[in-house]
């Protein structure tokens, strides 16, 4: 098409500030409803989830996660509008098939949790994937900003890295159960 890139710079930018005020409550909430509960800082009256191997939880105290991970879901169906600004913007070269793919998986990752059962496993999903958004959409949210303003964005390589290790330590965790009785 030869149609001109939308003006929706100042859109992508609030997204994005969303995206990481978002992103930071995720791992604060999920740390307190689970692997800290029971403690101060957490839920009160019901002992904390473990960090390696938990059950599926069938009582009422997995109602706070479940609850928790339906927001989730709804912030992993509102983050496939970075598809959208790429199309508005035209920056179709950013639609790879990794960008699509994970955005794919992600939400597939969040509604099988949510659809085979609250466990502990689950908890680990929102917590490292949100953790790692914060400093991932920080840096869309900088380096969208006029050149001028902008600061230096030395550390896109590590950002990166990061997201790497996510994936591996997910992934890691996620194996846990396929290998242990939980």
């Amino acid at each position: 098409m030869n149609r001109m890139p939308f003006s929706v710079r100042p859109l992508v930018r609030a997204y994005n500030a969303v995206i990481v005020i978002v992103s930071v409550y995720f791992p604060v909430t999920t740390l307190q409803i689970t692997y800290l509960r029971g403690t101060a800082v957490g839920v009160e009256g019901v002992p904390p989830y473990s960090l390696f191997c938990e059950g599926t939880e069938n009582s009422s105290n997995g109602l706070p996660l479940l609850h928790h991970l339906w927001l989730y879901m709804f912030t992993k169906i509102a983050e496939l509008l970075d598809t959208v600004f790429f199309v508005l913007l035209k920056k179709n070269g950013h639609i790879s098939y990794l960008h699509v793919s994970h955005h794919a998986l992600a939400l597939l990752t969040v509604w099988l949790n949510l659809n085979n059962g609250i466990t502990g496993q689950s908890a680990m999903f929102p917590f490292l994937n949100s953790a790692v958004y914060a400093v991932m959409y920080n840096y869309y949210g900088l380096s969208a900003l006029p050149c001028s303003a902008r600061p230096n964005l030395w550390w896109k390589k590590y950002v990166t890295l990061l997201q790497i290790v996510q994936f591996i330590l997910m992934t890691l965790h996620g194996a846990i159960a396929l290998f242990y009785g939980c």
